[in-house]
């Protein structure tokens, strides 16, 4: 039960000579030469007491209300007294400033965690396009200088390029699609250690481990994805390659099949350019 003031002492005449303020704060009444205190002076001493209690709830976010006090933020009751009740609200208080410091730490990490995410699949993107442009153009070039060199029509040659062009399209447009399917299932997964707005200061601990855990595993699996990745990208077929021949070991075969004579004839040149016997 909190009170503003209370009568906590008399003098030997019954007399009340201190009253205490809300906190524990003595105010002593003033007392003559035999010991008699005045009404006046009882007044005053506890009205000094009443306001400093106001001062020190008002310094606490708190008042009075009834024999209860009133957290003035929260708009909780605490029916004890005045020094449980700030223990209890002081307590209450370092929890939720941890829990939202946890809170925040949280955030920073999966924001981090979906960012590299987001930034590895655009690194992966974009590596892909230049790997495939690049072995594009090389195998292009290689086959329009052979092909021109023996005299081989125009137009025939166009229609090779063309052909290759449109399979190295395919191929590419696949990888991209196989990298974002692959980014959107890591996004998800991440997603999965979202914290809710009601959780307490231990569960958010156990979701940051547990996301902590996959951004360790997700870093450290990078530079495997980026060999494995580049890998693949060196074996991923274009579409001349497509047209050479599966592993270019049927090169003349393939290209006779597909365009006739001419693609025969440029077959055994074009093997040894691009598919070296091991």
């Amino acid at each position: 039960m909190a009170k503003l003031s209370t009568r906590s002492s008399e003098n030997k005449f019954g007399q009340a000579d201190q009253y205490t303020a809300i906190d524990g704060t003595p105010f002593n009444v003033s007392k003559n030469s035999i010991g008699r205190v005045s009404s006046d002076d009882q007044e005053k001493a506890k009205k000094n007491a009443i306001a400093h209690s106001n001062k020190v709830l008002a310094e606490n976010g708190l008042r009075l209300d009834g024999d209860s006090l009133y957290d003035i933020k929260s708009g909780k009751l605490y029916d004890s007294d005045y020094k449980t009740a700030v223990r209890t609200r002081q307590g209450e208080q370092e929890t939720a400033d941890k829990t939202e410091a946890a809170r925040a730490d949280f955030d920073s990490l999966y924001n981090k965690m979906i960012s590299g995410i987001k930034d590895f699949g655009a690194e992966q993107t974009e590596l892909a396009k230049i790997q495939s442009a690049r072995q594009f153009g090389s195998l292009e070039s290689q086959l329009r200088n052979v092909l021109t060199a023996q005299g081989r029509d125009p137009r025939q040659i166009q229609e090779i390029l063309a052909r290759g062009g449109a399979g190295q399209q395919r191929g590419l447009a696949d990888l991209l699609s196989g990298i974002n399917q692959n980014t959107q299932g890591q996004l998800l997964g991440a997603q999965q250690n979202q914290i809710g707005t009601n959780m307490n200061l231990e569960d958010i601990g156990v979701q940051r481990d547990s996301l902590q855990e996959q951004m360790t595993q997700f870093l450290m699996s990078q530079s495997q994805q980026r060999d494995q990745f580049n890998r693949q990208m060196s074996m991923q077929p274009t579409g001349f390659e497509q047209l050479l021949g599966a592993g270019g070991t049927l090169l003349g075969a393939g290209l006779g099949s597909i365009f006739g004579p001419v693609g025969a004839a440029a077959g055994g040149q074009i093997a040894n350019s691009f598919f070296p016997q091991q």
